[in-house]
């Protein structure tokens, strides 16, 4: 198995687990809580990872750290959305695959910031996405 692929299995894996595993504590737990214990995991998984690979940490340009700065908020703020549709009464089965259609998005801000083509597949891809979230929030 391609390096990739067992990557891309191992998170689908982990963020099925991850995302049964928000609400099922999302319904005793503030949010604030939720998201600094999983923070706190954040950090100190990639403390461990940083010590075992010993790579350049800090090796970024300005524009580069600012990017990845920005990118990390917006997908903290992200977090923070999910775990709140979650608290606030939605069903994990719904709220997390509709939630993981935000590579819709990335399709979509990619032709326009980055001039890459949309085909035919990818706008496909979109829309049969949106279809299996209709499903998923059928009774």
């Amino acid at each position: 198995m391609e390096k990739w692929l067992l990557f891309s299995v191992a998170s689908l894996i982990l963020w099925g687990v991850w995302g049964v595993l928000l609400k099922y504590v999302s319904e005793g737990l503030p949010w604030r809580s939720l998201y600094f214990f999983s923070g706190l995991a954040t950090v100190a998984i990639v403390t461990v990872i940083g010590l075992v690979w010993r790579g350049d940490l800090f090796s970024a340009s300005p524009r580069q750290a600012l990017l990845a700065f920005l990118a990390g908020l917006f997908g903290a703020t992200g977090y923070i959305a999910m775990i709140k549709a979650l608290e606030t009464g939605g069903s994990a089965s719904v709220v997390v695959p509709l939630t993981s259609l935000y590579p819709a998005v990335t399709v979509v801000l990619a032709r326009i910031l980055l001039g890459e083509e949309i085909t035919l597949s990818k706008a496909l891809g979109v829309v049969l996405a949106l279809l299996a979230i209709y499903l998923f929030s059928k009774p």
